[in-house]
Protein backbone atom coordinates (compact mmCIF):
# COMPACT_ATOMS: atom_id res chain seq x y z
CA UNK A 1 0.00 0.00 0.00
CA UNK A 2 1.25 3.68 -0.86
CA UNK A 3 0.09 6.64 0.97
CA UNK A 4 1.25 10.06 0.69
CA UNK A 5 4.92 11.27 1.62
CA UNK A 6 5.80 7.89 -0.25
CA UNK A 7 5.46 6.05 2.67
CA UNK A 8 4.91 2.31 2.35
CA UNK A 9 2.35 -0.01 4.38
CA UNK A 10 2.93 -3.51 4.86
CA UNK A 11 -0.59 -5.35 5.76
CA UNK A 12 0.04 -7.73 8.80
CA UNK A 13 -1.95 -10.97 9.36
CA UNK A 14 -2.64 -11.59 13.02
CA UNK A 15 -3.97 -14.64 14.53
CA UNK A 16 -7.18 -14.42 16.11
CA UNK A 17 -6.62 -13.50 20.03
CA UNK A 18 -8.94 -16.71 21.47
CA UNK A 19 -11.11 -15.23 23.75
CA UNK A 20 -11.64 -16.27 27.33
CA UNK A 21 -14.62 -16.60 29.67
CA UNK A 22 -15.09 -15.11 33.36
CA UNK A 23 -17.11 -16.63 35.80
CA UNK A 24 -19.87 -14.19 36.74
CA UNK A 25 -19.97 -13.17 40.30
CA UNK A 26 -22.87 -11.69 41.34
CA UNK A 27 -22.56 -9.18 44.59
CA UNK A 28 -26.25 -8.93 45.67
CA UNK A 29 -26.76 -5.27 46.50
CA UNK A 30 -30.40 -5.46 45.76
CA UNK A 31 -30.83 -7.68 48.44
CA UNK A 32 -32.50 -10.53 46.13
CA UNK A 33 -34.43 -13.29 47.98
CA UNK A 34 -32.07 -16.72 47.38
CA UNK A 35 -34.42 -17.83 44.68
CA UNK A 36 -34.59 -14.73 43.06
CA UNK A 37 -30.43 -14.70 43.23
CA UNK A 38 -29.95 -18.67 41.82
CA UNK A 39 -32.28 -17.80 38.87
CA UNK A 40 -30.12 -14.59 38.16
CA UNK A 41 -27.21 -16.81 38.41
CA UNK A 42 -28.49 -19.63 35.96
CA UNK A 43 -29.52 -16.82 33.59
CA UNK A 44 -26.29 -15.37 33.30
CA UNK A 45 -23.88 -16.86 31.01
CA UNK A 46 -20.13 -16.40 31.59
CA UNK A 47 -18.53 -13.62 29.66
CA UNK A 48 -15.10 -13.10 28.71
CA UNK A 49 -15.45 -9.21 27.13
CA UNK A 50 -18.24 -7.07 26.54
CA UNK A 51 -18.85 -7.41 23.31
CA UNK A 52 -20.09 -11.16 24.28
CA UNK A 53 -22.64 -9.62 27.23
CA UNK A 54 -23.74 -7.47 23.97
CA UNK A 55 -24.02 -10.14 21.49
CA UNK A 56 -26.07 -12.35 24.47
CA UNK A 57 -28.06 -9.56 25.41
CA UNK A 58 -29.83 -8.95 22.34
CA UNK A 59 -30.91 -12.47 21.80
CA UNK A 60 -32.59 -12.16 25.31
CA UNK A 61 -36.42 -11.93 25.12
CA UNK A 62 -36.80 -8.95 26.08
CA UNK A 63 -33.20 -7.80 24.81
CA UNK A 64 -30.67 -6.99 27.86
CA UNK A 65 -29.19 -3.47 26.23
CA UNK A 66 -26.24 -1.84 27.89
CA UNK A 67 -27.33 1.38 29.20
CA UNK A 68 -24.08 3.43 30.26
CA UNK A 69 -20.60 3.24 30.47
CA UNK A 70 -18.81 5.12 33.59
CA UNK A 71 -15.04 4.90 32.96
CA UNK A 72 -12.95 4.57 36.13
CA UNK A 73 -9.99 5.89 34.93
CA UNK A 74 -8.07 4.81 31.63
CA UNK A 75 -8.40 0.60 31.75
CA UNK A 76 -11.10 0.54 34.42
CA UNK A 77 -15.05 1.17 33.54
CA UNK A 78 -18.69 -0.25 34.82
CA UNK A 79 -21.05 -1.04 32.34
CA UNK A 80 -25.02 -0.82 33.56
CA UNK A 81 -27.62 -2.67 31.94
CA UNK A 82 -31.50 -3.03 32.52
CA UNK A 83 -32.48 -6.46 33.60
CA UNK A 84 -36.25 -7.18 34.34
CA UNK A 85 -38.34 -6.04 37.17
CA UNK A 86 -36.44 -3.26 37.76
CA UNK A 87 -33.27 -4.57 38.19
CA UNK A 88 -30.17 -2.90 36.73
CA UNK A 89 -26.69 -5.27 36.06
CA UNK A 90 -23.62 -3.35 36.76
CA UNK A 91 -20.78 -5.26 35.58
CA UNK A 92 -17.11 -4.30 36.73
CA UNK A 93 -14.70 -4.39 33.49
CA UNK A 94 -10.88 -3.92 32.97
Amino acid sequence: MHFGGGRKLARVDCAPVPLYTVAVQIVNRAKLSRAAQAELERELPDFGTLQQFVVWGTKQQPPVFLLETIALDEYTHEVIAAWRDGLFLAFFST
